[in-house]
């Protein structure tokens, strides 16, 4: 498991409504209806967002340009100190 991996897999476990599941034979985060929420895709992680989250989000990434699409790549960056 890459450390990538390793730290998606860590953080299902602090996410206390969500669990550890696959989709299209990657890892992803359920919801208690049975939704992915997330997903890691190669070194990846993939979300979708809405609304006012996505509004946010998209005020956070000034490099990034608004487009219809929801869905963006964030390479991953392992945390220097989560605590």
């Amino acid at each position: 498991m890459t450390k990538a991996e390793e730290f998606f897999s860590k953080l299902t476990e602090e996410i206390p409504s969500v669990k550890p599941g696959k989709m299209f034979g990657s890892l992803c985060m359920k919801t208690p209806n049975g939704k992915s929420s997330a997903m890691f895709w190669h070194e990846n992680i993939v979300v979708k967002l809405q609304g006012e989250s996505m509004k946010e989000a998209m005020s956070l990434a000034e490099k990034i340009k608004k487009e219809k699409n929801t869905h963006r790549l964030l390479p991953f960056r392992p945390p220097q100190n989560r605590h």
